[in-house]
């Protein structure tokens, strides 16, 4: 009877454990705070964009990693510093954060220096030389050696402009090259190791290919 007894209390605390885990979302407040806490926003700068230089690197050697894991900050300096060239006034204090399965950069940006305020028509006398932008895009690999960055939203202050304006509010000059915005995708020049990308759970996983 003691031995039944004890593996009673045995398999109660076991069920316990099990409920308690597929429950905590309810009662641990580590989960709630996490969720509270949004993305996690971080500046663009010259030493993300070389963590994913060297993330790429590392990725194309024979006895290198499969994958490499980066966070939206890094890939978002590597796209608008290194491959869009940076933007007139943006870079110093421009963010990006990984949303859902988008990069997502946000910043102030000199509408009027760079020239967008002439495209944007009556819109352009609601708005002050320089406003806050955003801009949320989805990253692929379209080939070996070519990525790219769609733009699915594009808003100056909150509202959404098309995202044809993209090379404007992006600073375009009229002599165009491979690696600057059209119309709503920014190319982005990859190793041609590179197989996928996957943006998720708050970080851009880069995956090579395998022999």
């Amino acid at each position: 009877m003691g031995c039944m007894f004890r593996l009673g209390c045995l398999a109660l605390i076991v069920i316990a454990a099990i409920v308690g885990w597929i429950t905590k979302d309810r009662w641990w407040p580590g989960d709630r705070e996490d969720r509270a806490a949004g993305p996690k926003w971080e500046h663009l700068t010259p030493a993300g964009a070389q963590r994913t230089r060297t993330a790429l690197t590392r990725l194309s050697e024979s006895n290198g990693p499969v994958f490499a894991t980066v966070s939206g900050g890094d890939v978002a300096s590597y796209v608008l510093l290194d491959v869009v060239g940076g933007i007139p006034g943006f870079a110093d204090s421009a963010q990006a954060a990984v949303i859902d399965d988008q990069l997502v950069v946000r910043g102030p940006v000199p509408l009027r220096q760079i020239g967008a305020l002439r495209d944007l028509g009556p819109l352009a006398g609601m708005l002050n030389d320089t406003e806050p932008v955003q801009l949320a895009g989805r990253l692929r690999v379209v080939e070996p050696g070519r990525g790219e960055l769609t733009i699915t939203d594009l808003r100056v202050r909150d509202i959404r402009l098309p995202n044809g304006l993209l090379d404007r509010v992006l600073g375009r000059p009229d002599g165009d090259t491979t690696t600057r915005p059209r119309n709503s995708t920014v190319p982005v020049p990859l190793p041609p190791h590179i197989a996928d990308i996957r943006v998720a759970d708050g970080r851009v996983t880069l995956y090579k290919n395998l022999p």
